[in-house]
């Protein structure tokens, strides 16, 4: 079981009680933790990069585009590991 599926049945109940709403609501959390991440997380994700690693005095500064790849990537692998 998916851990995304396996977060479902712990919020909404097992599979003991079989009820159509709350399959829908399972099926509806599994969709959503499992969903590609929309701009505005990968630009959240891109800005906490750039803050964290960006102006440290390290040498490791990037351009925005590679902060936002970098955060898509990151994303990506959350999304695969729920799945």
């Amino acid at each position: 079981m998916s851990v995304a599926l396996d977060e479902a049945f712990r919020i909404f109940g097992d599979e003991a009680r079989p009820d159509p709403l709350t399959d829908k609501f399972r099926r509806t959390y599994v969709r959503g933790r499992t969903a590609r991440p929309c701009d505005k997380q990968i630009d959240a994700v891109a800005d906490a990069l750039s803050d964290l690693f960006g102006g440290d005095g390290t040498g490791f500064h990037r351009n925005d585009d590679d902060w936002k790849r970098t955060a898509k990537y990151l994303l990506n692998i959350a999304r695969i590991e729920v799945m």
